[in-house]
């Protein structure tokens, strides 16, 4: 799963994130300094598909799917511009045993294998809605306003939920049948 999709708010992100986007993560206590309790953080909530399932608007399918993808991606480097691990630098800078090499090869070539079968089995349509979603981690109005024209906010975040629902249902049966 890509780490990124919750992280400890700026007042910028916060702003940006809006109401719906932040979650608050109860106090805890320091294990350094026991004595010490850290107050209540907001985290924001970034991924369309971590708040859609934060929010209970889709199903453990759904959202099971949604990550099977986005970490085949993720591992396939879909997206060039995604940070990832140089696993070839892992250990001893790049000159030691300790990654296997058959890592470094195979897990990827088998989750470029995964997300290519998942693509062919989706349209074009619902491949983009996944890409906008998934991949970009664009919010919902977003998506709304980039696949389907809509200018008005409300409308265009409807159809932004709408769209990665049904892409995350027909991606589930994909994967169900797989």
């Amino acid at each position: 799963m890509v780490e990124q999709a919750m992280a400890i708010a700026t007042p910028e992100r916060l702003r940006h994130a809006g109401e719906e986007g932040v979650e608050v993560v109860p106090a805890m206590r320091d294990r350094d300094r026991p004595e010490q309790i850290t107050p209540l953080q907001p985290k924001v909530v970034s991924a369309p598909l971590d708040r859609m399932w934060k929010d209970g608007r889709i199903t453990q399918e759904e959202f099971n799917a949604g990550d099977r993808y986005r970490s085949d991606a993720y591992l396939a480097a879909v997206d060039p511009g995604a940070g990832t691990v140089d696993w070839n630098r892992a250990g001893s800078g790049g000159n030691g045993s300790r990654v296997p090499s058959v890592f470094s090869a195979q897990v990827v070539a088998d989750a470029r294998m995964r997300w290519r079968d998942s693509n062919r089995a989706m349209s074009e349509l619902t491949r983009i809605v996944l890409a906008h979603a998934l991949i970009d981690e664009h919010k919902l109005e977003e998506i709304g306003q980039a696949v389907f024209g809509f200018r008005n906010h409300r409308d265009a975040a409807a159809s932004g939920q709408a769209a990665v629902r049904m892409a995350l249902s027909g991606l589930a049966r994909h994967y169900d049948g797989a």
